[in-house]
């Protein structure tokens, strides 16, 4: 016996979510996501911003601290794939920061490219969650912890990872 499918989120088209306030009111305000449909294929979901965190918040990020013998280092960000650089560690913080920047950018701009391919895809909850960052001080707070929003060096953070 075949049952009739649908799904368990509010859906709405596109046309109508063109009045956007009360779809907006219920994704956000609400809590309750809301699926805009257009021609029954294209499918995009309305998700609070503090919902979309929680559910990436089992995605962490790892940041390997590699200090040099020229007293330089260098941090490499697992996840992505990305380091920087830089002859103290604030100034290596500040590259990778740059760099993660470049690389969501460039993600993005690729994602139609970059879907295909098995090793970018299973980046892309680390990108969105990277994506959320309201600045810089933001983006290092996920990569080092509350401390490091003020650039403090710690003999902690001295030590390789």
């Amino acid at each position: 016996m075949a049952t009739e499918s649908k799904s368990m989120l509010h859906e709405v088209t596109l046309t109508a979510a063109r009045n956007l306030s009360p779809i907006f009111d219920e994704a956000v305000r609400a809590r309750r996501p809301v699926m805009i449909v257009r021609g029954h294929k294209e499918r995009g979901l309305l998700v609070a911003e503090d919902s979309m965190r929680r559910l990436l918040a089992a995605y962490t990020l790892h940041v390997d601290i590699i200090p040099e013998e020229t007293g330089r280092f260098t941090l490499w960000l697992r996840e992505l794939n990305v380091t920087g650089g830089g002859a103290s560690l604030r100034e290596a913080r500040k590259d990778l920061v740059s760099a993660v920047r470049s690389y969501v950018d460039h993600y993005r701009q690729e994602s139609d490219w970059y879907r295909h391919v098995p090793e970018k895809v299973a980046q892309e909850p680390y990108v969105l969650l990277v994506s959320l960052a309201k600045d810089d001080d933001d983006i290092l707070r996920m990569l080092f912890g509350d401390e490091a929003a003020g650039q403090r060096q710690t003999p902690r953070e001295l030590a390789p990872a």
